[in-house]
């Protein structure tokens, strides 16, 4: 008996605890550099920046599109990058391509207001977020003839 309780007791305090998380894909990735495992629907560690891409340490967190419509969906997911999210300090937002149609974008608080506007071509653009306070954005991308997307960007 005596035994038994000192077994529960040792197992109540000597257990092992981790963190775990249920993820909405997944997979492999290959290719001639090598190869690398992914997950989607984690929070986000660190990012790692080369002149042969960028790495994202750690676990991931999606973005979230706001719309009714699947096939815009994957044609938003095809023209554009948003990362990281959650945001400490940078957001990036890019466009993949440059198709020659002028694409503009909108961040804006929660009450509504207009926190910063811009147009997008094919490069990089970096939304400093530092100086705002952690709490739920929203990024709107607008093209022309489409219906405008929204993006929900949480700063830390």
């Amino acid at each position: 008996m005596i035994l038994l309780m000192f077994g529960l007791f040792a197992a109540c305090c000597f257990s092992v605890q981790a963190q775990s998380d249920v993820n909405a894909a997944g997979g492999e990735a290959t290719g001639s550099g090598g190869s690398a495992s992914y997950s989607i629907g984690q929070v986000f560690d660190q990012m790692n920046t080369s002149a042969s891409g960028t790495v994202s340490e750690g676990v991931q967190q999606p973005f979230e599109i706001v719309t009714t419509d699947v096939e815009d969906i994957e044609e938003f997911l095809e023209a554009f990058r948003v990362y990281p999210n959650p945001v400490k300090q940078i957001l990036y937002l890019q466009k993949k391509s440059d198709d020659g149609i002028e694409t503009s974008y909108r961040l804006i608080d929660l009450n509504g207001n207009v926190l910063k506007a811009g147009i997008l071509d094919g490069e990089l653009h970096q939304i400093d977020m530092q100086g705002y306070a952690p709490s739920a954005y929203f990024l709107e991308i607008i093209r022309p003839k489409k219906k405008p997307q929204t993006i929900r960007i949480i700063k830390h």
